[in-house]
């Protein structure tokens, strides 16, 4: 890590993540910025939850994503909270969104049929 991006991670978390980690962080962050962010500026003008946005956190893997089977991604759990970071700082209801569905849904539905 270069000395000017030392305040970004003072405690140099990131070099504790794995290759996946840091490749789920990255495509979560490149979603929320360029996808959500936008998104989420016209619907909240507009009083709008679209929940075919469903659909795309499902194709990207951010469903379930701790979920071994059935096409899930299978990461770990540290990898949903980067995820979850990600989201939860374009809007907070985005991640309560992915965080519901995959705790009080997907992840249920998976262990206990």
């Amino acid at each position: 890590m270069s000395s000017h991006n030392v305040w970004l991670d003072p405690l140099y978390l990131n070099e504790l993540l794995t290759e996946e980690e840091k490749a789920i962080k990255k495509t979560a962050r490149d979603f929320c910025n360029l996808k959500l962010l936008p998104r989420v500026i016209k619907d909240n003008k507009e009083c709008l939850f679209d929940k075919k946005i469903y659909q795309e956190f499902g194709s990207l893997g951010f469903l379930g994503i701790t979920i071994n089977g059935y096409g899930a991604a299978n990461a770990s759990n540290v990898a949903y909270g980067l995820a979850a970071k990600e989201f939860e700082s374009i809007d907070s209801s985005y991640r309560s969104a992915i965080s519901v569905q995959s705790s009080l849904v997907i992840h249920p539905i998976f262990y206990f049929g």
